[in-house]
C-alpha cells in the first residue's frame, strides 16, 4: 500500500513538472512568435470623401479630386438621362478631363436623381437589362449609347422605386471621335475601363440610409 502511494506521488510530480515544462515551452513560443511578428497597419485612403444628401436619404463614396455639385437647382429633366418628365438633381460628380489628360477622353458625370412623377414612376423600371442589389436595395439596370458630331456618350443607369418615387443612380461617359485627332497631337484612346471602374466604384458605394 505504501509503495503504491509512492508510486503515485512519483507519477504526479513527474506530471506535474511536465505540464509545468509545456506551459513554460507555450508562453516562450507565444512571446518569440508576438515579438517577430510585425504589428499590422491599416491605412486609411485619406482621399476618399463621403457625401450624405442633407436629408439623410442616402450617401456615397467618391474621390477629392473629382468634382462634386449637390445643389438642388429644382425640378428639370436632368434628373436621368433621356427623361422627359420632371425630377430632381439630388447630386452630381463630375470626373474631369484632367482624369486622363493627352486622351479622347472628355470627362464623365455622375447623378443621383429622383421623380415622384406618375409617368416616371409608372416607366422607371421598364426596359431594364437585369437587377443587381447595391447595399441591400434591388436596382434595375439600364445601358445607353448615343453619338454625335464626333462625341460619344455611353451611360449606365440604376434605378429603383422607394417611397412612391423612382430613384436613379447613373453615370455617362463622354468621349470624341479619336480619328478627328492628327496624330502630331498625341491623342491616345483613353482607357475606358479605369473610367468605368471608378464610376462603378461611386455607385456600389451607395446606400439608402
Amino acid at each position: 500500500m505504501e509503495r503504491t502511494l509512492k508510486s503515485m506521488k512519483k507519477t504526479y510530480v513527474i506530471c506535474s513538472v511536465l505540464l509545468f515544462i509545456l506551459l513554460v515551452a507555450s508562453a516562450l513560443y507565444a512571446f518569440l512568435h508576438l515579438k517577430s511578428t510585425p504589428t499590422e497597419v491599416v491605412e486609411i485612403d485619406t482621399n476618399v470623401k463621403t457625401f450624405t444628401e442633407p436629408s439623410k436619404t442616402f450617401r456615397f463614396m467618391y474621390l477629392d479630386t473629382y468634382i462634386l455639385s449637390n445643389t438642388d437647382t429644382g425640378y428639370s429633366t436632368d434628373w436621368m438621362n433621356g427623361s422627359v418628365e420632371m425630377g430632381r438633381v439630388l447630386a452630381r460628380v463630375t470626373i474631369p478631363k484632367s482624369f486622363q489628360p493627352n486622351t479622347n477622353f472628355s470627362d464623365a458625370r455622375f447623378t443621383v436623381g429622383t421623380s415622384a412623377d406618375l409617368t416616371a414612376l409608372k416607366n422607371c423600371l421598364v426596359g431594364g437589362t437585369n437587377q443587381v442589389d447595391i447595399n441591400g436595395t434591388p436596382f434595375t439596370v439600364f445601358i445607353m449609347a448615343d453619338a454625335g458630331a464626333g462625341n460619344r456618350y455611353d451611360t449606365t443607369s440604376y434605378r429603383t422605386v422607394r417611397n412612391d418615387q423612382c430613384y436613379v443612380v447613373e453615370y455617362t461617359i463622354h468621349s470624341t471621335n479619336i480619328g478627328n485627332y492628327p496624330p502630331e497631337l498625341g491623342i491616345t484612346e483613353f482607357d475606358e475601363v479605369q473610367i468605368q471602374s471608378a464610376l462603378e466604384a461611386m455607385v456600389h458605394s451607395f446606400a439608402f440610409l
